[in-house]
């Protein structure tokens, strides 16, 4: 335990009613594994769910739901490592926390070191014992997790009896809307003792047929040890451990596993690897001290530090939360960003809010940022398969995707509140490609990575604009359309004019659609000709693809309300206009969708949206950079057009993803600071509040990433280009001053902001100066410099 422990999230009294939610919150992870905050003596149910899972872990299965067959794949729970549980000759029972009386209480996340501390006095047949555990998801090495328990019986002394028990039992249960699909995804083939304290289960997924072994090794010291024993049922093993304890005489328990799946680079076989590694562990202290020097490397460059304490421990929090769930381990595994991190909820899926990481990412920890966008490019092919099967060119990327790139979105989504089974048709959210396109883009002008352009980026960003141009058709009035779509929103999915699934002409799919088309051509032009000449060859694109993808840019259809306000999509503003505090009022703040099925109703009929959607735009566009491509399609529009707009959608979204209201206060940075800053003080712990919505079935990471996005793009306004960085400094008055380090090309910088100045720091190992813009005043930084700029006015060199 470090001497100065940096708590930032902490909470001080048990409450079965709130612990699965805490478990999520208090998960530990390194990139590779993610270990729930359990306690060593839970078991599912509704207050606890035990989870140990392994990024890109996927295994599907098929149901009947209502007489439609249907597939799910989803991330895999694990074989659980963490049950310890103790009892006294007194008791027949096995104690633990749940089932105890508890005395005191408290669980604790160290962000500083990514530990977890739990420590309690419990009573259980008239012995009061005190339980201290600490414990860690290894970042030296991507696939071990321990934990130490110090337990010291305080007025009793007699025998006590241990269990140490790795259950294969476990199915995937941890998201209460999925209870009706089949959760059993595991086949046990091997329970053996295959040395002194040490255990192993042999697993196997049973559609995907991912090897799993997982070994545990438990020591126990301090105390007298007088008989073991190993027990086995169908699908657990267990060490048992008998000792004579003594009163006031603490019992060190330490449990260290191993858990390695056929997906693991480097290894021949799981199970014998897992063996081979779990007897060379060090101790606990040992595994600690190497876990924190990997940590502190990481933690160094991506802590952010602040004035204020909540905003810091927000902060905090969520990059610790972030780097847990992708590290520098996460760049030798093909995976992507879950949605709720490598939990079970989305079924662990990877959607489009890795958008709110990406440059997060790039800028820190960009080895991990361009792995991210690899995974997309692998699964290339499905995407092609998938535009193919719906009669169009290019690559249509899934909504949600899992093992190899197909759709895995749901066909079918149960709603709590009805009973009944709705129609997701949240599958045609294909604005997912141009966020992809997006992503590369910027990562290459943040890392300057020019073999990632040739061999992945370019080709991936071409296929996308294929796409567009494919999917894109000349509508009645010669301006080109998008029709059967879904944008951002999600709560509106059939269209008001037809009542078919998918939307006309959604502002933000048309927008990001002739983004990606100008990039296009432009991204061909970045490369040696003799390397665009071939992938042009192998795509099979000419002078007249790229002739039609400049005219569609020039000509795409946005919907512009006749008072200037941007439209959401054809029709939106023919739909009923509610008040929306009546509104929630009269669905006693329930899900909006789910309230009104419930009823008989249609949040389709309705001006209510779930998030930010229109608005969208200007969260990964500038000003300047909307309107251009809104000119270049022909439309001019205006910082009072978007303020006006911000206002009109602000009073019609419900704010029922957490990631809304930080969309919202990017977008508005520069055009209401003030309602900004509010939006972002809102929206700094929505995962923290007992009761949120999800949050027990995995933490929304996109959200956390996102707090972190929204200081350094729009409060910094920090934008990497391929000549330099720009700055456009917004930062709400009650900031304070913030401060992080970010990786710019080859280069290590730090700011500093407050509401006045930014100050830019290069590290003196840099290797060259580089420009620095800031509203059209240009400064050249040489390593070991600083330059000074006014959040307002010009800048100064120092």
């Amino acid at each position: 335990m470090s001497e100065v422990p940096h708590l930032v999230c902490t909470f001080d009294a048990y409450s079965a009613e709130d612990e699965r939610r805490r478990e999520s919150l208090l998960l530990l992870g390194n990139g590779v594994l993610s270990v729930r905050g359990a306690t060593t003596s839970a078991t599912g149910g509704e207050s606890h769910y035990p989870g140990t899972y392994h990024g890109g872990t996927y295994n599907r299965l098929g149901d009947t739901i209502e007489g439609e067959a249907v597939e799910n794949e989803s991330l895999v729970n694990l074989p659980n490592w963490l049950p310890l549980e103790f009892r006294t000759d007194r008791a027949e029972g096995w104690c633990g926390i749940e089932s105890a009386e508890i005395l005191d209480y408290r669980h604790s996340l160290d962000a500083a070191e990514a530990i977890t501390l739990r420590e309690a006095t419990l009573r259980s047949a008239g012995v009061r014992f005190r339980l201290r555990e600490r414990r860690l998801v290894s970042m030296c090495q991507p696939n071990v997790a321990a934990l130490q328990v110090e337990l010291t019986p305080l007025d009793w002394s007699g025998r006590i009896e241990i269990r140490s028990l790795i259950d294969g039992a476990v199915e995937n249960a941890g998201v209460a809307r999925h209870r009706h699909y089949d959760g059993r995804h595991l086949l046990i083939r091997r329970l053996e003792e295959v040395g002194p304290g040490i255990l192993l289960v042999g697993a196997e997924t049973n559609q995907s047929h991912v090897r799993i072994g997982v070994a545990a090794r438990t020591r126990v010291s301090g105390v007298t040890v007088e008989e073991t024993a190993v027990r086995r049922s169908d699908a657990a093993i267990a060490q048992h451990v008998f000792c004579r304890a003594e009163a006031g005489r603490s019992i060190l328990i330490e449990k260290a596993a191993v858990i390695l799946t056929s997906r693991d680079p480097a290894i021949s076989e799981p199970d014998e690897a897992a063996c081979g590694l779990i007897a060379e562990l060090p101790d606990f202290d040992g595994l600690l001290d190497a876990h924190r020097s990997a940590w502190r490397r990481i933690w160094k460059g991506c802590r952010i530090r602040t004035e204020r304490e909540d905003l810091g421990n927000a902060l905090e929090f969520h990059a610790s939360y972030l780097f847990q769930n992708t590290s520098p381990h996460t760049a030798s595994y093909d995976t992507g960003i879950p949605s709720r991190g490598w939990q079970e909820g989305y079924h662990g899926h990877i959607f489009w809010d890795s958008v709110f990481s990406s440059e997060v990412l790039a800028t820190r920890l960009p080895d991990v940022a361009r792995s991210l966008l690899v995974y997309r490019y692998r699964r290339l092919d499905a995407a092609r398969k998938a535009a193919r099967l719906c009669g169009l060119r290019g690559a249509m990327y899934p909504w949600r995707s899992a093992a190899d790139g197909r759709e895995v979105t749901p066909r079918l989504q149960y709603n709590p509140l009805s009973g009944r089974w709705m129609r997701d048709h949240t599958y045609r959210q294909r604005h997912v490609g141009s966020v992809i396109a997006y992503q590369a883009w910027r990562y290459f002008h943040a890392t300057g990575d020019r073999e990632f352009l040739s061999s992945y980026g370019a080709t991936m960003i071409l296929e996308i604009a294929r796409f567009w141009a494919s999917l894109a058709r000349a509508g009645g009035s010669g301006r080109y359309e998008i029709h059967g779509v879904i944008g951002p929103d999600e709560y509106h999915t059939l269209d008001p004019a037809t009542g078919e699934p998918g939307l006309r002409n959604n502002t933000f799919t048309n927008v990001m659609a002739a983004w990606t088309l100008a990039r296009a051509a432009e991204v061909l032009r970045l490369l040696p000709d003799r390397r665009a000449g071939e992938i042009l060859e192998s795509l099979g694109l000419g002078r007249e693809d790229f002739a039609r993808w400049d005219d569609i840019t020039r000509n795409m259809r946005l919907v512009i309300h006749d008072d200037g306000v941007i439209g959401q999509f054809e029709g939106f503003d023919q739909l009923i206009e509610v008040d929306l505090d009546s509104f929630r009022e009269e669905l006693e703040g329930r899900r909006t969708d789910w309230a009104l099925e419930a009823r008989g109703d249609d949040v389709n009929r309705y001006q209510v949206v779930k998030q930010a959607d229109t608005m969208m735009l200007l969260y990964l566009l500038s000003e300047r950079e909307l309107a251009d491509i809104a000119g270049r399609c022909g439309y001019r529009i205006t910082p009072e057009q978007l303020c006006r707009t911000g206002d009109y959608y602000l009073k019609r979204t419900t704010h029922e993803s957490s990631l809304s209201d930080l969309v919202y206060a990017g977008a508005l940075s520069r055009l209401e600071p003030a309602r900004a800053g509010t939006l972002y003080w809102g929206a700094l712990r929505p995962d923290g509040e007992t009761g949120h919505s999800g949050t027990d079935e995995g933490v929304h990471l996109g959200a956390m990433a996102a707090t972190i996005d929204v200081v350094q793009r729009h409060f910094a306004g920090m934008t990497p280009r391929l000549d330099g960085i720009e700055f456009d400094p917004a930062p709400p008055d009650d900031l304070g001053w913030i401060a992080f380090e970010f990786a710019y090309r080859s280069g290590a910088y730090e700011i500093r902001l407050d509401s006045e100045w930014l100050e830019l720091a290069s590290d003196p190992g840099n290797p060259s100066p580089i420009q620095v813009s800031c509203r059209g005043r240009c400064e050249c930084l040489a390593p070991g410099s600083t330059l000074r700029l006014p959040v307002s006015g010009q800048a100064s060199s120092r």
